[in-house]
């Protein structure tokens, strides 16, 4: 039987409310979501930004009980959005409230300027990849997360000095990316981060030839990158181990999220290092122009 739903932007709505709804509608999910406490979610919402005017929510007798968190930004050049998180509560699944949520954000991302709406999804999870196929994405390539659960690695002697750097190391860096970083670990979401975060880079002399982005909150490896000039020296491996030194085993593992599955020399040095394949995702985009 048909439910009758309320669909309104989530600007006014307090956060515990939006983190209640979230975490009853991934109760469920394929992976675990239970160290996504309301500072972390929100945290995580600030990293990836998230604007609550645009983000839609379905409401049933005044209770949120579906939602799709938008972040907004620069992708590829171009004004571009993200949905950096969509729940439905499981009991009211199968309302078409994921498209009508998805319908009502299109209107207000096209009068702010947006081109693209970008997603990821597990690639395990079919219906749903299917479902975004229907609505009008496609899928734009293949990636990869990792986990590690002991976080300390052997630090390996090599001709460079590891030692913390600040953000604008970022820019002196960012030509030697090989791909574009996902929405989650773009070096604009580094500096989004409200909270603390470690930057290490490698100097040969003067120069910064390497760099690792590690958020402690996450537990997650944000970025790896290597001069291509210094590549193929353990450079990678070093910055790995610095970065995760003073991480204290147990709890949940550390992670790099996203890597693109056909940079095939990341995925060695992580092998290397101990990580195995958590799961497989897609990236999804939508032109909304």
């Amino acid at each position: 039987m048909s439910m009758d739903y309320e669909i309104k932007f989530l600007g006014g709505t307090p956060f515990g409310t939006i983190h209640e709804a979230m975490t009853e509608a991934f109760a469920d999910y394929l992976m675990d979501m239970s160290y996504m406490t309301k500072e972390v979610l929100w945290r995580r919402a600030m990293k990836n930004g998230v604007d609550f005017a645009c983000s839609p929510g379905a409401f049933h007798d005044g209770r949120l009980v579906g939602l799709t968190l938008v972040g907004l930004g620069t992708w590829a050049g171009e004004p571009a959005a993200f949905d950096a998180c969509t729940g439905i509560v499981k009991a009211h699944r199968g309302q078409g409230l994921a498209g009508r949520i998805f319908d009502a954000a299109l209107p207000v991302l096209r009068g702010r300027g947006t081109t693209r709406f970008l997603l990821e999804v597990i690639q395990e999870n079919e219906p749903a990849v299917k479902a975004y196929e229907r609505t009008g994405f496609r899928i734009t390539r293949p990636m990869v997360c990792y986990q590690r659960t002991d976080p300390r690695l052997p630090e390996a002697s090599v001709p460079v000095e590891i030692r913390p750097v600040g953000l604008e190391a970022l820019d002196a860096l960012l030509p030697e990316l090989d791909w574009q970083p996902s929405w989650e670990n773009t070096f604009d979401a580094v500096r989004a981060v409200p909270d603390g975060i470690r930057l290490y880079g490698a100097f040969d002399g003067a120069a910064c030839v390497g760099l690792v982005v590690y958020y402690p909150t996450l537990r997650w490896i944000m970025s790896l990158v290597v001069k291509r000039s210094h590549r193929g020296r353990g450079i990678g491996k070093s910055l790995l181990a610095h970065a995760l030194r003073n991480v204290e085993p147990g709890g949940r593992s550390v992670r790099v999220n996203n890597v693109d599955a056909s940079d095939l020399a990341t995925v060695s040095v992580l092998q290397q290092c101990g990580f195995r394949e958590l799961v497989s995702q897609y990236e999804m985009e939508f032109r909304l122009s």
